[in-house]
């Protein structure tokens, strides 16, 4: 899930629920999204009296916010085609497309721009909630990597699927197992492949549909802005700013990055499922909300560092070694992964068409990604920490030889002689 951060007053919210008008100075279309509760207690930031029949304390309960459905915390009724036992909760609100929370059918007058404005991907994806990839043919592979959809609402950037019971993402898999098994690797990288050739052979009409956004990983600029979420991510960047190459390096990142495709924006071990059905596991990739125009080198490399990030960020083991003591203790940890590492590059490379050697130009590239997504774990690790904890020095250390391309750091930890 994608979280945006708003600096901008509470006056922006207006009579109970309604868009303060931009006379009271903030502009309409700048309204707080719903995840910002005062305002829809307020006539904007003015909690709602009792007179609008819902006392001041009980405005709004986050567990029922039916902000956009309501007047002031008033529930809406059965007559309005949902049962007010089923009023929408904060993480599923898409009132922006119906009245009080009527579902989205083609006949409740809602135009399709409306419903599900086409900006990021799969929900957003037209008529009203069905998934563009399972409409649309290019994008087949896509549909099958993705849990049924639910919804999305597009003011707060959540993308709504279908929970798998029983379902497991590959980090608790892989701590359960105590490795990551090739022929799970081997499935992922097939369809990581399958997804990134879609995208390329899409045409343009198609993707226009999508309208996916074209970024560059924001963790390549890190050091040259000011997006700090917590002291700890202040001390991660102090410190790696006293590598002067690594700075250069990041800087090296941005200016060379490609656009060849859709890619996911956000691969990583957390966002990739396993879900037994019928006597088959299938695997499922969530978190679509970063899907972008980029590099897809960027999303093979999410995949890969996670063998590394879950190595070195251990917290509960020997929490103050530094990465040469903890590589002096643990190597063996990371060797036995080396063989699934490379059946996950060989199945990416073979099925998208690149070159399949580890010593090879496109598994090079990639290195340096891994370095870079390293890095931006070990950012997102701290996002909400006051201290730079130990395991995140060492794991920053690691990013940086890797981008350094140190050839012993890479032999070692990815199993790739240079």
């Amino acid at each position: 899930m994608t979280t945006h951060l708003h600096k901008t007053n509470i006056s922006e919210q207006a009579t109970c629920g309604t868009p303060c008008p931009a006379s009271n100075g903030i502009p309409e279309a700048q309204a707080y999204p719903v995840s910002n509760l005062v305002a829809e207690q307020a006539t904007c930031g003015t909690p709602c009296p009792a007179s609008n029949g819902v006392p001041e304390a009980q405005a709004y309960p986050v567990s029922n916010l039916v902000a956009e459905q309501a007047t002031c915390g008033t529930p809406c009724p059965a007559s309005n085609g949902i049962p007010e036992a089923q009023a929408y909760p904060v993480s599923n609100l898409v009132a922006e497309q119906a009245t009080c929370g009527t579902p989205c059918p083609a006949s409740n007058g809602v135009p399709e721009a409306q419903a599900y404005p086409v900006s990021n991907l799969v929900a957003e994806q037209a008529t009203c909630g069905t998934p563009f990839a399972a409409t649309t043919p290019a994008f087949g592979s896509l549909a099958e990597l993705i849990p049924p959809f639910i919804r999305y609402d597009h003011r707060r950037f959540v993308l709504v699927l279908e929970y798998l019971v029983g379902s497991r993402d590959l980090v608790t898999y892989h701590r359960t197992q105590g490795l990551m098994p090739t022929e799970v690797a081997q499935e992922f990288g097939q369809k990581l492949a399958e997804v990134h050739t879609a995208g390329r052979q899409a045409t343009a009409e198609t993707l226009s549909a999508v309208s996916p956004p074209e970024r560059i990983p924001w963790i390549f600029s890190i050091h040259r802005g000011d997006y700090v979420l917590s002291r700890a991510n202040r001390q991660l960047i102090d410190l790696a700013l006293k590598n002067e190459a690594f700075s250069l390096q990041l800087d090296e990142l941005h200016q060379n990055w490609r656009q060849d495709t859709l890619l996911h924006g956000d691969v990583k071990w957390l966002n990739c499922l396993l879900h037994e059905a019928k006597g088959k596991t299938n695997i499922y990739l969530i978190d679509w909300e970063m899907l972008q125009l980029g590099e897809s080198l960027w999303d093979v490399a999410g995949f890969i560092q996670s063998y590394l990030s879950e190595w070195t960020l251990q917290p509960n083991k020997e929490r103050e070694l530094t990465l040469d003591q903890w590589i002096e203790r643990y190597a063996d940890a990371i060797r036995i992964q080396h063989d699934s590492i490379h059946s996950f590059w060989s199945a990416y490379a073979q099925t998208a068409g690149l070159d399949t050697a580890l010593t090879g130009s496109d598994f090079q590239r990639t290195l340096l990604y891994v370095a870079g997504r390293l890095f931006q774990t070990v950012y997102e690790y701290l996002s909400q920490q006051e201290t730079l904890f130990p395991e995140a020095i060492r794991t920053l250390e690691l990013a940086q030889r890797l981008l350094a391309k140190d050839a012993d750091t890479i032999e070692l930890t990815l199993g790739v002689a240079q």
